[in-house]
């Protein structure tokens, strides 16, 4: 319903109607994540004690689920971008409006351009990014606001109760304590650099990159076709090594993806892109899919794995910090060019890794010790 609430608010693009709907759709959001993540935490656990002679862990089982689950979702991203990207090659609309002289002082401004890393709408460096018309921007609306409605009621209908523990006798003060009780745990706080990296990572993808980098360079219509790359590599990887996890385990695909990350900024903070390099922004958009895709099945299991006694609790608030940090990120790219906030992305990934080895050396620990403690 949130989302649905601000699709509705931006056919009347104002302060007055989108930040209330913003506000409304976060408010939905977070609880609507952490509920699909306790589901399919849920889900992981049955499916391990239902079937002892299948000697599948519980991150192996919930690896796989959250792949499964992650690949579907990310449907959405290609579907959504491609659609996009078709509405607004099939419009009239285009970047100069349909004048030739346009065109040519447009081609010759884009030679000049400062695009990528160099880009800042706000210093005057860079192309004029052109709006499509009015009457596009409610087609695409239409079409995803049918789509939202109709996954509702796909979901409504079709998605199945779970039989569970209910917790009883607990009141509402009960849950805050809880939930400030997880909060207060050391692996929660060495935790917190690994999300505020991954809402930053996903913010100067979804923001700066499309603007920066496509829009000033190709066009704004190109953006939905270069993402839904991003979108497909997504689906592969999430499927794929939400499935392999059990063989390779948490630590190296999470250290893989957390070097990936830092090697791929580092090429955006140096690369000086052209619109015939269109095979790079492709690449490019595919390899942060891949990356993506490690980190939305392996965020979550972490999560799961680390707070087994309270999930709901560990959930609500990883959607917490996700959710401060994702907000921070797009109120600091009011007035931060790309450069510097590509800049802090990657010192967020020197904090994150630094944070979530210390991380596993602490949980080893733990279990060596309560390994010992079985035996004896």
């Amino acid at each position: 319903m949130g989302h649905c609430c601000y699709l509705l608010c931006n056919f009347f693009p104002h302060w007055a109607t989108l930040v209330p709907g913003s506000i409304l759709m976060g408010i939905l959001n977070c609880p609507l994540w952490t509920c699909l993540e306790v589901y399919i935490t849920t889900l992981a656990k049955v499916e391990v004690t239902s079937d002892p002679k299948r000697c599948t862990t519980f991150h192996a089982s919930f690896s796989r689920l959250n792949g499964a689950f992650f690949s579907i979702f990310m449907a959405s991203h290609l579907s959504g971008n491609l659609i996009s990207s078709t509405i607004l090659f099939q419009s009239n609309y285009n970047a100069t409006n349909n004048a030739a002289t346009q065109v040519e002082a447009d081609a010759a401004r884009l030679e000049s351009a400062a695009c990528g890393a160099a880009y800042c709408a706000r210093a005057g460096r860079g192309r004029h990014i052109v709006r499509p018309d009015p009457h596009v921007v409610s087609l695409m609306l239409v079409v995803f606001l049918l789509f939202e409605v109709a996954g509702l009621l796909v979901t409504k209908k079709w998605l199945p109760d779970l039989q569970q523990r209910r917790l009883v006798g607990q009141s509402g003060w009960h849950k805050v304590r809880s939930h400030l009780s997880t909060l207060k745990q050391p692996r929660m706080w060495l935790l917190v650099p690994f999300l505020v990296s991954r809402m930053m990572n996903l913010a100067l993808e979804v923001g700066t990159f499309t603007e920066a980098f496509i829009s000033c360079t190709l066009g704004i219509r190109m953006v939905g076709y270069v993402m839904a790359a991003r979108g497909l590599a997504t689906m592969v990887s999430a499927g794929l090594l939400g499935w392999l996890a059990r063989f390779t385990g948490r630590q190296v695909l999470c250290l893989l993806a957390l070097v990936s990350d830092l090697a791929l900024f580092l090429v955006l903070t140096w690369w000086e892109p052209r619109a015939d390099q269109l095979p790079v922004f492709l690449g490019l958009a595919a390899l942060m899919g891949l990356v993506e895709g490690v980190w939305a099945v392996q965020v979550n299991a972490l999560v799961a794995l680390m707070f087994p006694a309270a999930p709901d609790s560990a959930f609500a608030m990883k959607g917490m910090w996700s959710s401060l940090s994702m907000a921070i990120t797009f109120i600091t790219a009011t007035f931060l060019c790309p450069l510097a906030r590509i800049h802090m992305t990657v010192a967020m990934i020197i904090m994150a890794a630094m944070g979530y080895i210390v991380l596993e050396v602490v949980d080893l620990r733990l279990q060596r010790c309560e390994d010992e403690r079985h035996t004896t």
